[in-house]
């Protein structure tokens, strides 16, 4: 599913449009988007856990020409589902 997808099914499930669902989703993603900034962690119970990770610098290979390319260190964010959410699939 994508964006354009959950937001039809939110406006489905109860919001009063999808002007007003397009809205509320991306007040959750920006909400997500701060906390992850300001605390490194969001946790929703039931759906799962957001964190920063830092990831460290490599060796890659580029899929085209099979060169390997150096990649530098970063930050990434990872996403551990919850037990509830788990359990629903």
């Amino acid at each position: 599913m994508n964006r354009e997808g959950l937001i039809t099914l939110l406006a489905a499930d109860g919001f009063p449009s999808k002007a007003a669902a397009e809205r509320a989703l991306e007040a959750v993603v920006l909400a997500i988007r701060k906390g992850l900034q300001k605390d490194r962690r969001v946790v929703i119970s039931g759906f799962g856990a957001f964190r920063v990770r830092q990831l460290r610098a490599g060796e890659a290979r580029n899929p085209r020409t099979g060169e390997s390319v150096r990649v530098r260190a970063r930050r990434g964010v990872l996403f551990r589902a919850g037990k509830d959410l788990k359990k629903s699939l």
